[in-house]
């Protein structure tokens, strides 16, 4: 055990030493210097970036991907040589005091130790979400790593719930290490410079010495709903990083330098597409921030339109990877004609919304809706406490950090109303509080942060400072201590079972951890293989599994389908039972080939499909019965289809057709 915690540690800091390199040539060409671990995001945007580049011209594999690590290093060592030998920095400035690193003493311990914890119980887990990883994102880096691109094709959620970013990171795992190990790119590295960056930027802003081990232990309590392995933390730690850079500039008035708001910006969009509504309320408020500090109407034009055009640089490759999909939004022709307003009857979820509600929540581990909304009151109460301070004293040093601290604080009570309250009637109030999730744990160490920077600059009463910072700390310590129930929880579940998936009751039954294990086995393995081998090398493949990454997408060009793809509005596939359209729509893509499993234990059977039609009238989830109709529509076609093709191979569980010419 210590000697695996110990190589992953070793791991984590050699592509961190690549990450800070990226990070400090991206710093070195917009004019700014940051604090370490904020170079270390500037460096995992700049690998966004270079992810959507590689995958439009389909050059991402492995070696592409090692290379990038090389290279990292190389300028993680040549820039502050050259920046030594220019005399543009002094040595000593470069190593840490002793003041400091006391103060980080406890605060590394802590880290550490939830970096071993994770590393030991759940790398790898020992359960996916059988669904969401195992039919997308597993099969993301692996048909990357195969092909050089993230194209997939009409039926994939990629183009839709992602951009195809995170896996682009996972890449560099998988190309090393097992498939099972690229759960170690969130919840393990993106975690650890999100505590990293947390303790960091409460150390900067004056916060005691022995409070300091709040702002990981914040991160770390706060439970993130962790249902599959798409981005979490990653987006967490970007996030995290907008909120606290604008009083983090060394040798700058406080400010928001608009290339880096562009790259991060365009990396959190293309990890998860749910983060451009984040991403679209932070720009409007700095904007606002930068229109009222400055008075100047031209200013504010000109770093709009400069984070625009970074934004747009930045995130351009990642549109023109799916570009070829969604042209199909100029083609669809009332495909979907079977699926009506009547099919899936969505009740208002605000009605059921309840903020102060103490009922367990579905992926909450007995954390509650009420959980949750304490901790947005905490930044309530920050905001106006830094609002106050600078707006009723004549003695607070009003420099232009004020208006920063105060949009930390605004842009995330913005965001838990625009989820929890606009889209809850539309997603359900369950899915908005999961998608809220990383926002909020970006944003209360930050908030924290920044209250502490406000009362470090405040020059008036000494006793007023005093009782502020108690009753900040009474607040972070309330929060902390109503969530410790649901972090024991996790705590327990990954010790007994090797997962913290938050659907707790499902991914502990022996029966979904043995089918987790039997994915991994030689024996699915082979199944798959002895299928694709069926198939004419270079044959275009329709794979409707619930497995697909063990096939070989470099043999055949695999067109994996997916619920989230079937969702889309750019999919024009003929949901009808018309095998002749069916046949005739394949056709057109160059498919003759079909691999269908209609049978298994995470097969989503008509009768399944059927049976949660229920849940239309469930407010916790309203998007749910949208994509299990379109799924038992496809389902349906494919049953139409059979009957009109040949029959290769049907062993039960999963049979491979050919469509008629």
């Amino acid at each position: 055990m210590i000697t695996k915690v110990l190589v992953s540690g070793i791991l984590t800091i050699l592509y961190s030493a690549s990450m800070f390199g990226w990070g400090r040539m991206f710093e070195t060409v917009i004019g700014v210097r940051l604090p370490w671990p904020l170079t270390l995001i500037h460096g995992l945007a700049v690998l966004l970036a270079l992810g959507g580049a590689l995958n439009l011209v389909g050059i991402a594999y492995a070696g592409t991907l090692d290379a990038i690590v090389v290279l990292g290093w190389g300028l993680a060592v040549l820039l502050p040589w050259l920046a030594l030998k220019s005399s543009a920095i002094d040595v000593k400035s470069l190593m840490p005091s002793a003041q400091e690193l006391r103060a980080w003493a406890i605060p590394a311990l802590f880290i550490i130790t939830v970096f071993a914890f994770i590393d030991t119980t759940q790398v790898p887990p020992s359960a996916f979400n059988f669904h969401d990883d195992f039919e997308k994102y597993l099969t993301f880096p692996v048909r990357m790593l195969a092909t050089g691109t993230l194209q997939a094709g009409p039926f994939s959620a990629l183009g839709g719930q992602t951009l195809g970013g995170q896996a682009f990171l996972q890449g560099f795992v998988l190309a090393h290490w097992p498939l099972g190990t690229v759960n170690a790119v969130d919840a393990l590295f993106a975690l650890t410079m999100c505590l990293l960056l947390a303790t960091s930027t409460t150390w900067k802003v004056g916060m005691p010495a022995w409070l300091l081990p709040i702002a990981p232990i914040l991160v770390v309590v706060i439970n993130p709903q962790y249902v599959n392995i798409s981005a979490l933390y990653t987006g967490a730690a970007l996030y995290m990083a907008l909120l606290v850079i604008p009083w983090s500039v060394r040798g700058h008035s406080p400010s928001l330098p608009a290339a880096s708001v562009g790259i991060i910006y365009a990396g959190m969009v293309a990890i998860k597409t749910t983060f451009l509504l984040p991403v679209v309320i932070h720009f409007l408020l700095a904007a606002l921030v930068i229109a009222w500090s400055t008075r100047r109407l031209w200013s504010t034009i000109v770093w709009c339109a400069q984070v625009g055009a970074t934004s747009l640089l930045f995130i351009a490759p990642w549109l023109g990877v799916h570009f070829s999909v969604w042209r199909g939004l100029w083609s669809v022709s009332a495909p979907l004609g079977d699926v009506t307003e009547s099919t899936v009857v969505a009740v208002p979820a605000a009605q059921d919304l309840n903020l102060f509600s103490l009922d367990p929540i579905f992926y909450g581990f007995g954390a509650s809706q009420a959980h949750y909304t304490g901790a947005i009151l905490v930044i309530v109460i920050c905001t106006l406490f830094i609002l106050a301070l600078f707006r009723y004293s004549k003695a607070y040093d009003s420099g232009s950090s004020v208006p920063w601290l105060f949009v930390s604080g605004t842009v995330l009570i913005f965001n838990f109303l625009v989820f929890n309250i606009v889209l809850n009637g539309y997603i359900g109030r369950e899915l908005a509080l999961r998608y809220i999730c990383p926002i909020i744990i970006a944003g209360l160490p930050a908030i924290i942060a920044a209250t502490f920077f406000a009362l470090s600059r405040y020059n008036g009463n000494i006793y007023r400072t005093k009782i502020l910072k108690r009753i900040t700390i009474v607040m972070v310590l309330g929060i902390v201590g109503a969530f410790l129930p649901s972090t024991a929880a996790r705590v327990q579940q990954a010790v007994r079972f090797g997962n913290t998936l938050s659907f707790s009751a499902k991914a502990s039954r022996p029966a979904y951890l043995n089918y987790n294990r039997y994915v991994f086995s030689p024996s699915a393995v082979a199944a798959v293989k002895s299928l694709q081998i069926q198939v004419p090398e270079g044959e275009p493949l329709l794979a409707w599994m619930s497995f697909p990454f063990h096939l070989d997408f470099a043999r055949n060009p695999v067109f994996d389908v997916q619920p989230g793809g079937l969702s889309t509005p750019w999919m024009d596939f003929p949901l009808s039972q018309n095998p002749e359209a069916t046949s005739n729509y394949l056709r057109l893509k160059e498919i003759k080939y079909v691999a269908w499993q209609y049978s298994g234990f995470a097969v989503r059977s008509e009768a399944s499909l059927s049976s949660t039609q229920s849940w239309a009238g469930n407010p916790r989830f309203l998007q749910d019965p949208h994509d299990l109709q379109r799924t038992l529509q496809f389902n349906q076609a494919l049953v139409e289809l059979i009957k009109i093709s040949e029959v290769i191979i049907d062993n039960g569980a999963i049979v491979l057709f050919r469509i008629p010419e």
